[in-house]
């Protein structure tokens, strides 16, 4: 038999401090990490900002024909568009506006050269309709304005004598226009590190409608008896970003790129 000793004592005396100080404790681990907060989901619950890509498309049939009717270039009927916007989330509301330009593209023939250029302003409400830690689904519906600007001209350069002479070289048209939309978003967060940024992917899709009619403006003033045209048909874009910690930070960025589209 092994004699006895102060550790072989106090041993079973530790083991049952031991056990005891576990169980006190353990209440407080299972708390703490009950109250711990989930950053991905605190990095998304107010909402987000986005830079945005795609494709959009023009209903110019009409404006056609009457450009092939003078022997001029006519305009694409799908675009490539890019800008930006953000949103706002407040329990399953979602709130937010966007702008997007065209990538200008310019259309030629022998005679004559047609510049594209313009873009479109939506705000738009929805609903958040699926909501997991990663991901968010939403539908959205709204309106905006939009302008299509087409600059004709005869190619090549000319003189400052030429230009002169013959001051009516070339007409830039620009047709603004009411819009509406419904779309529906997929948004999935990215983790690029524990304690970095969670950068935001996504996608959008859905449809873009004329409300009214196309008002025309050339720098002399408003244009008459013109065809209608504008962004419409189906848009799919793709979004880049980040979340958002406060809902007043969607509030300069959702409304910021809409401005300037519902100017004439």
């Amino acid at each position: 038999m092994k004699p006895l000793t102060a550790a072989r004592v106090c041993q079973p005396a530790v083991r049952t401090l031991q056990v005891i100080l576990a169980m006190s404790l353990a209440p407080a681990v299972v708390a703490a990490l009950q109250h711990q907060p989930d950053t991905v989901m605190e990095a998304r619950r107010f909402g987000r900002a986005q830079f945005m890509g795609g494709v959009a498309r023009l209903d110019v049939t009409s404006l056609n024909a009457a450009l092939a009717a003078q022997g001029y270039p006519t305009l694409p009927r799908t675009v490539i568009t890019y800008g930006g916007g953000a949103h706002l989330i407040a329990g399953r509301l979602i709130v937010g506006g966007s702008g997007h330009s065209i990538l200008s593209r310019t259309e030629t023939n022998p005679s004559f050269t047609n510049k594209l250029s313009g873009g479109y302003g939506l705000l738009d409400v929805g609903a958040v309709v699926v909501t997991a830690r990663r991901t968010t689904v939403f539908v959205v519906a709204g309106g905006g304005a939009g302008r299509l600007v087409s600059r004709i001209q005869a190619p090549g350069g000319f003189t400052f004598a030429g230009a002169l002479t013959s001051p009516q070289r070339g007409v830039e048209l620009r047709a603004h226009t009411y819009l509406y939309h419904v779309g529906v978003g997929i948004d999935q967060f990215a983790i690029l590190s524990p304690s970095g940024p969670h950068v935001n992917l996504g996608v959008r899709a859905g449809y873009i409608g004329r409300a009214g009619d196309t008002k025309w403006r050339t720098i002399d003033g408003d244009v008459t008896a013109a065809p209608n045209a504008a962004f419409t048909g189906a848009y799919v874009r793709v979004t880049v970003g980040r979340g958002l910690k406060h809902r007043v930070e969607a509030v300069i960025p959702a409304a910021a790129p809409v401005v300037p589209w519902l100017l004439r």
